[in-house]
């Protein structure tokens, strides 16, 4: 008898946790929360500009994890940014500014998060213009004795076979003198990252720009293709970086503002 009640008396406590375990009694932990966060991303970029004419803009974004109740909501203070609408992509109008320069944010928001864009307007003295090319020759220093010579053009259409202009396109020609390129000859010769600026009185100096208006100047061309007479700079800067170049310049009281994603492409003329 001894025996047996000796039994009972180990197995009980055994047997209440093994009936603890199979039931799931409040001793096991709640289970964590797995659902992700959302994550709201613009794609397109966070600072945009527009001419003093306006126009219509686009903000495209990505929305993961989306919430159920949760809305997108755009929104801007600025009068002169309207219609704005939402959809797979964001669009909005940007009117006419007939005065100084103006800026404004378009705020992107999905429940607590917030993304910000920048809508920057230019004045009637300014212009903007995206160039599609930054082409180009290296001439190294047979003109400018132990300075490199890079002849370079930003425009929008770029040249034709013949290495002429094309009908209806924009040049901004720069004669630029920098750091002397001394490698083997190639194909494309990388033009300098720094900061060439015109100087009325610089002698081919590095990091300048020729103040030559037959090789530094804005022209434009006909339908025909034919360049027209060129504008000279009364100011010009260009800043080169690995991600491309931004040129400003003032052409007859207008300011200027070129901007280029991208490698420059340097034909590499050296004899």
């Amino acid at each position: 008898m001894r025996l047996r009640n000796l039994f009972y008396l180990f197995a009980m406590p055994l047997a209440f946790v093994a009936c603890s375990e199979e039931t799931g009694t409040p001793n096991t932990p709640d289970a964590p929360d797995n659902d992700p966060e959302p994550v709201l991303t613009i794609t397109s970029e966070m600072a945009m500009q527009f001419s003093s004419d306006g126009g219509e803009g686009v903000i495209t974004y990505t929305l993961e994890n989306e919430k159920e109740g949760v809305e997108l909501n755009v929104t801007c203070s600025a009068d002169w940014v309207t219609d704005i609408t939402e959809g797979e992509t964001i669009t909005f109008n940007v009117a006419k500014n007939e005065g100084e320069k103006r800026n404004a944010i378009i705020t992107v928001a999905y429940g607590e998060l917030v993304q910000n864009v920048v809508i920057q307007q230019l004045s009637i003295t300014e212009v903007a213009f995206k160039a599609n090319y930054f082409t180009g020759e290296y001439y190294g220093s047979i003109f400018s004795p132990g300075v490199g010579n890079y002849f370079m053009h930003l425009s929008e259409n770029g040249f034709n076979e013949d290495g002429k202009d094309l009908p209806n396109s924009k040049y901004y020609a720069l004669d630029l003198y920098g750091p002397v390129y001394e490698g083997e000859r190639s194909d494309n010769v990388p033009l300098p990252i720094g900061t060439y600026t015109l100087k009325v009185d610089a002698d081919k100096e590095e990091w300048t720009i020729g103040y030559d208006p037959e090789y530094s100047a804005y022209r434009e061309s006909d339908e025909y293709g034919s360049s027209l007479d060129p504008y000279p700079y009364d100011s010009a800067t260009l800043v080169v970086t690995e991600k491309g170049a931004t040129l400003t310049a003032t052409i007859e009281g207008i300011t200027h503002h070129v901007t280029f994603e991208g490698e420059p492409v340097v034909v590499d003329m050296r004899y």
